[in-house]
C-alpha cells in the first residue's frame, strides 16, 4: 500500500489541518505566557537567554513545509501555506 491510499496520510497533504494546528498551538502560547507573567516576576538579576527561540508554532509551519515540499505539495492549494507563513 502506498502512502497516498492511507486515508490517514491523505490529511496532511492538505495545508488545512496544518493551519488548524498552528493556531491551537498560538492560542496555546498566548495562555501558557499569559500565565507566565502573572506567576513569574521579572527581575534584572534572572538569567535570560539574549537569543530568543522559534516559537513551536513557527516551527509546525516550518515542519508543515518540509513534509509537504518532499511530496512536492508546499504549493499546493494555491500556495495557501506559504500565503498564510508570510502572513505570519
Amino acid at each position: 500500500m502506498s502512502t497516498s491510499d492511507d486515508p490517514k496520510e491523505l490529511y496532511f497533504f492538505s495545508v488545512v489541518p496544518w493551519i488548524i494546528l498552528y493556531r491551537i498551538i498560538k492560542h496555546e502560547e498566548a495562555a501558557f505566557d499569559c500565565m507566565l507573567q502573572q506567576h513569574v516576576s521579572l527581575d534584572d538579576d534572572e538569567d535570560e537567554s539574549d537569543t530568543p527561540m522559534l516559537p513551536s508554532s513557527l516551527m509546525l509551519l516550518s515542519t508543515a513545509h518540509e513534509y509537504l515540499g518532499r511530496r512536492a505539495l508546499c504549493c499546493s492549494s494555491d500556495g495557501a501555506l506559504i500565503k498564510f507563513f508570510i502572513g505570519v
